[in-house]
Formats: C-alpha cells, structure tokens, sequence
C-alpha cells in the first residue's frame, strides 16, 4: 500500500501545544523511557508529539492509538487532520490524560492517516526508585 505520510520525529511528553505562530511547545519530555516508581500508576497528563511529512494537505481519517507490552489498545483516538501545506513538515499532537500505565515494557505508537494504521514509533515504561536531584 502506498504511503500517505512519512514520521520525521515523535517526542513523548508530559504535555504539548502549538503556539499561535506555529512553534511547539513540550513540557516534560522524556527520553524515550519513562520510570515510574510504582505500578500500576496513573499520569494525570501526557502527551505524544509527531512530526509528519504530508502528502496532502487534508485527511479524513487519522487513527491514533497506543498498545501495551500485552497488545492491548490503552487509548484511542480518530478525526480528521489538515496541515497548512505540504513543502514543511506538519504537527499531530495527541494529549492522553489521565493514562494508567498497568504493566511495565515497551508501549507502541500507531497512527494510520487515510491509510489502516501503522506502527511509528514506540517508548518503554521502566518500574525503578526515583532519585530526586538535589
């Protein structure tokens, strides 16, 4: 099947916006790992940035959703999307709040624009003490 779009980043966060004059702001990102220090645990706000390359500059059916360590669907999300042009790359930004995070081991990204959804990236819950800094 032909692509539709392309992922050119994909930033997990605490939180994320689109400034009125288009810049990003993330709050909270995390490194490709978040450790929690107990389990199960519910964040009261997260976030997951993507940066895309599209083709068009309408779509009438994105799909969003994360899957756990056990391929179950934790959140999900599906509408429309349209993008200012196709020269610069574009923003989804998907806010999942609260998520409760019940097993510890990689969570894959999905997300499918006018297209049956595909695996774009993935984070990993870690179960350790936090150190705080001092």
């Amino acid at each position: 099947m032909e692509e539709t779009f392309s992922v050119k980043n994909l930033i997990i966060c605490d939180d994320a916006r689109i400034e009125v004059g288009g810049k990003a702001i993330l709050i909270g990102v995390y490194t490709g790992s978040i450790k929690i220090g107990i389990i199960p645990i519910v964040l009261p706000t997260f976030s997951i940035f993507v940066e895309v390359k599209v083709l068009k500059l309408s779509y009438d059916r994105t799909v969003f959703f994360i899957r756990t360590p056990n391929k179950q669907e934790v959140c999900r999300t599906e509408g429309p999307a349209k993008f200012d042009n196709v020269e610069f790359n574009g923003s989804l930004i998907y806010r999942v709040a609260p998520i409760a995070f019940e097993v510890t081991g990689d969570y894959e990204v999905w997300v499918g624009m006018d297209s049956p959804p595909r695996k774009v990236g993935a984070f990993t819950v870690v179960y350790g003490a936090i150190r705080s800094s001092k």
